[in-house]
């Protein structure tokens, strides 16, 4: 036999003597009332939470800078129009 053969034999038996330590916890087994499976759903719903919270900031900070910008566009807009009527009266003058 090659030594690759017995290597490969003696974990095999290795796992086959731990399996019991192998067995699934209460998530695995489906018993829903559990603390642990709570715990789980608690964390997932959570996490969930503040991926959409994030989003939701980001896309919100985005429109209100938007806002904003178009704002102050404005803003600008109305006083180069008065500038630019004060000057016209200026130079007739």
């Amino acid at each position: 036999m090659s030594r690759r053969r017995i290597v490969l034999g003696l974990a095999a038996g290795a796992m086959l003597a731990f399996a019991a330590s192998a067995f699934g916890c209460t998530v695995c087994f489906g018993e829903s009332d559990h603390p642990i499976v709570k715990g789980a759903q608690a964390s997932v719903l959570f996490m969930v939470a503040v991926t959409y919270l994030l989003l939701a900031g980001g896309v919100a900070s985005v429109f209100l800078l938007r806002r904003r910008a178009r704002r102050l566009a404005e803003q600008h807009a109305t006083s180069d129009i008065a500038f630019a009527a004060d000057h016209q009266g200026a130079c007739r003058q």
